[in-house]
């Protein structure tokens, strides 16, 4: 899972990305926000996402639930914000989450939510998300 506020922006990127990278069909790579309600994925990340041939046209937020957490793998927030108030929400998930940054790189470093901000913003967001997640090695997760 990738997990960031509100799952319009930058874990729907990370999310298509991860996927476009997973040669591994026997992993499930999805995206959840802590304050999901349905909506759709952000304009600009929609336009951002094109630059890598992907698609979140149909993509509706959705808040992580504790069944996601149990059968979770592995959860990568975006910021250590995040993470630490998943961490106090689901105890017993130290083992298995992260903030992406601290899994990729051993960095303690959050990705900046473009929410609100212009094109450009949400344009480095995913290349910054690209860059991360092509470093990940899917089957070893």
């Amino acid at each position: 899972f990738f997990v960031c506020t509100g799952n319009t922006c930058r874990s729907p990127m990370a999310e298509v990305l991860a996927k476009s990278f997973c040669k591994n069909e026997n992993i499930s790579i999805f995206s959840r926000g802590i304050l999901g309600n349905g909506a759709n994925a952000s304009q600009f990340a929609i336009e951002a996402i094109l630059k890598y041939k992907l698609n979140l046209e149909n993509h509706k937020s959705k808040t992580i639930s504790k069944e996601d957490f149990d059968s979770a793998n592995l959860i990568l927030t975006m910021t250590n914000e995040q993470k630490d108030l998943l961490s106090y929400v689901f105890p017993n998930s130290q083992n298995k989450l992260f903030t992406i940054y601290e899994y990729v790189m051993q960095k303690n470093k959050d990705i900046e939510d473009p929410f609100g901000k212009d094109f450009s913003a949400y344009l480095n967001c995913a290349n910054e998300l690209f860059d991360l997640i092509e470093k990940i090695d899917f089957n070893n997760i």
